[in-house]
């Protein structure tokens, strides 16, 4: 396993971004909404992926009732 990490040629890209959409704020700010839920996180690079998986572990607990969320790595 990569850490849910794709390669690319520039930098790695998480595959968090398969469940989250990335948008631009009225000030320019990059935030990015969840795909279920439609909560909203700010999401510039400089900040990671880090929130996004555990919102997304959080999600998945709750809705299935389990501690481990090991589907949204």
């Amino acid at each position: 396993m990569n850490g849910g990490l794709q390669s690319t040629n520039k930098r790695k890209i998480s595959t968090v971004w398969d469940r989250f959409v990335k948008h631009r704020g009225e000030n320019g700010e990059v935030w990015a909404t969840c795909k279920y839920c439609k909560k909203t996180y700010r999401a510039e690079s400089k900040r990671g992926t880090s929130n996004l998986h555990k919102h997304l572990k959080k999600m998945f607990a709750k809705q299935t009732g389990r501690s481990r969320a090991a589907n949204f790595g």
